[in-house]
C-alpha cells in the first residue's frame, strides 16, 4: 500500500515539475501538466501568452475526435491544419491569451509527430486511457483547465472566454447548467444547438437524403443504384452500398424511410452496448450511447448566463449548418437575459473554411472571429 501511495504522490510531483519547468524555459509560451480530477494521468496543454498585459485569458475546448493542443482538422497539407494553433495565433496577435490542452490520453498528432495514421496510434493515443473516457470524464477535464486558469497568478479570473468547437459547445454548456463554471464570455463556434440525439438522428438520416439524391445524373427525380456508385467524396466515408436500394433506385420518400429505418435498427444496437465497452479507441462506449440517448438541447444549457455569447457557424457546415442550428437558438432567444449574437459565415463549413468540415479556417472568417472576441472582451 506504502509502494502505491508513494507511486502516487510521485506521479502529482511530476505534473508540477512538467509546470516549473516549463514556466522557467518557455516565457511567452507556457507549457503546463495538471493532474486531472480522478487522478488517472496528467492534463498536458499550452498558454500562449501576447506582449504586455493579455486583455482576456481564452480557454479552447475542442469538439468530437483524438485531438492535442494544436487541434490537426484540415486537408492543406500545411500547418494552416491546425485548427486551434491558427486561432490561437491570431488571437494572440490581437492582444488575447489563449489556453488550449491535449485531450486525456491523446500526446501528439500525426502532422507534428510525423507519423502516419497507423503510427499515430501507437506513439500518440494512450489506449487503455481513451477507452475509459465517457461524457462525464471529459466535462471533468474541460473543469479542470478552468480551474487551473482561475488559479493562475497571471490570469483575471473575471477576464476568462469560454471558447468550444463543436462538441466542445456540448461540454461548456454542461458545466456552465451545473453551475461548475461561469466565464466572462462564451465564444461558440460550430455549435450543434439542438440535442446530441436529435443531431446524431438528423446526420444518419434526413442530411443524407438530398446528398444521395444529388446525384442523379439524368434529373429524373430517381436515383439509381450505378449514379450512387459513380457519386463522389462523402459517401465513400461508409461506403455508397450502404446506400443501395433494393430495387436498384430511390425515390426521395421512400429513401427518408429506408434511412429511419436502418437508424432505428442502429440506435438499438449502440444503446444495448454496455457502457463500459470500448468505442473503437476513442473511449467507451457510453461517450457513442450520448448521441442516441441525450435529448437535453445544448443551447438550453446557456439560457441562464447573463454574460455575452457570441456563436459562429457556417452555412456550408455538413455537421450544424447554420440555417438548423439557429432556429434552435432563436426558439429560445427571448430566454436570455442578453441574446446570443448569431455569425453566418456564408460557403464556410464545420471549421469557418472553403471544405464543408475540415479547415483550414479561411482568412475572413479567422478576421471575424478574432474581431468578436475582441468585443467579448471589452
Amino acid at each position: 500500500m506504502k509502494m502505491v501511495v508513494s507511486f502516487f504522490n510521485l506521479y502529482r510531483v511530476s505534473c508540477l515539475i512538467v509546470i516549473l519547468f516549463a514556466m522557467t524555459v518557455f516565457g511567452e509560451t507556457e507549457q503546463f501538466s495538471v493532474e486531472s480530477a480522478d487522478g488517472k494521468t496528467c492534463l498536458n496543454g499550452q498558454i500562449d501568452w501576447p506582449e504586455g498585459e493579455s486583455s482576456a485569458l481564452v480557454i479552447m475546448v475542442a469538439g468530437t475526435g483524438l485531438f492535442d493542443r494544436h487541434v490537426l482538422f484540415g486537408n492543406s497539407d500545411t500547418e494552416k491544419d491546425l485548427l486551434f494553433q491558427v486561432i490561437s495565433d491570431a488571437m494572440v496577435s490581437a492582444g488575447l491569451a489563449c489556453l488550449r490542452y491535449d485531450m486525456r490520453g491523446v500526446d501528439c498528432n500525426e502532422r507534428t509527430h510525423d507519423a502516419d495514421i497507423f503510427a499515430l496510434v501507437d506513439e500518440c493515443i494512450d489506449i487503455e486511457l481513451r477507452q475509459a473516457v465517457v461524457p462525464a470524464t471529459m466535462q471533468s477535464d474541460v473543469l479542470s483547465m478552468f480551474e487551473f486558469a482561475i488559479g493562475h497568478h497571471r490570469v483575471d479570473p473575471d477576464k476568462i472566454i469560454g471558447f468550444g468547437h463543436s462538441e466542445g459547445c456540448l461540454h461548456m454548456g454542461r458545466l456552465l447548467r451545473a453551475g461548475k463554471i461561469n466565464p466572462k464570455a462564451f465564444m461558440l463556434m460550430g455549435i450543434s444547438a439542438e440535442s446530441p440525439k436529435s443531431l446524431v438522428r438528423w446526420q444518419l438520416t434526413e442530411r443524407m437524403v438530398p446528398m444521395i439524391m444529388a446525384r442523379d445524373g439524368d434529373g429524373d427525380g430517381v436515383v439509381t443504384n450505378a449514379e450512387i456508385t459513380a457519386g463522389g467524396n462523402f459517401l465513400e466515408v461508409i461506403g455508397p452500398s450502404a446506400y443501395y436500394s433494393p430495387t436498384g433506385s430511390w425515390r426521395e420518400p421512400a429513401l427518408l424511410d429506408f434511412l429511419v429505418a436502418g437508424y432505428e435498427d442502429y440506435a438499438a444496437g449502440v444503446l444495448a452496448a454496455p457502457d463500459d465497452a470500448p468505442h473503437g479507441v476513442m473511449s467507451a462506449k457510453a461517450w457513442w450511447k450520448m448521441y442516441f440517448a441525450d435529448d437535453r438541447s445544448c443551447i438550453d444549457d446557456y439560457i441562464g448566463f447573463d454574460g455575452p455569447i457570441a456563436i459562429h457557424n457556417g452555412d456550408y457546415d455538413s455537421q450544424t449548418p447554420a440555417g438548423r442550428e439557429f432556429e434552435f437558438v432563436c426558439r429560445v432567444s427571448d430566454r436570455f437575459a442578453v441574446p446570443p449574437r448569431l455569425v453566418v459565415h456564408h460557403g464556410r463549413g464545420h471549421s469557418l473554411g472553403p471544405n464543408r468540415t475540415v479547415g483550414p479556417i479561411s482568412d475572413d472568417s479567422l478576421e471575424r472571429l478574432v474581431a468578436d472576441f475582441l468585443r467579448l472582451a471589452e
